[in-house]
């Protein structure tokens, strides 16, 4: 008796042979293809997700860089303006001390301009009446005309 039959196990080797051909074919080769295909698909994405996280992570670190030089030249603009309001408000307040000093000195002449021209004024009018009350006194008006020219004369 024969155990193995020569003929029946080189058909089964066939069948076999053909049957694993016909899964590595259209099974297990496609399978394996989209196995390969999607590993690839994740890798890039993952590679893309860190590219994206150092872009990210960059934008953050220049953002902030950005913003902290922003500040400081906020803080130097407003230091320029404090700087610029302050030599503005001294020059005003000169300009303005300055100004009152004019208007005092121009008031002080004024003042002794009205003073003079009524210490004028005053003495035309005693010298009016002196000549009135001299002319009612001694009849004349040039009595003491000659006197009081030079009277006159000498204040001036």
């Amino acid at each position: 008796m024969e155990l193995v039959n020569l003929g029946s196990l080189l058909i089964q080797l066939v069948n076999l042979s053909v049957v694993v051909y016909v899964l590595y074919r259209f099974i297990f080769k496609p399978y394996l293809a989209f196995i390969d295909e999607e590993t690839a698909k994740r890798e890039a994405f993952e590679e893309n997700a860190r590219a994206a996280e150092h872009i990210i992570s960059d934008a953050r670190k220049e953002a902030g860089t950005i913003m902290d030089a922003a500040k400081n030249e906020a803080r130097a603009i407003v230091a320029d303006s404090e700087a610029l309001a302050k030599k503005e408000y001294s020059l005003i307040l000169s300009d303005a001390r300055k100004e009152a000093e004019q208007i005092k000195v121009k008031a002080s002449k004024d003042i002794e301009n009205e003073r003079q021209a009524l210490h004028n004024e005053l003495r035309e009018r005693v010298l009016s009446i002196a000549l009135r009350a001299n002319e009612k006194l001694f009849g004349k008006s040039e009595a003491n005309a000659a006197f009081i020219a030079q009277v006159l004369k000498e204040e001036k």
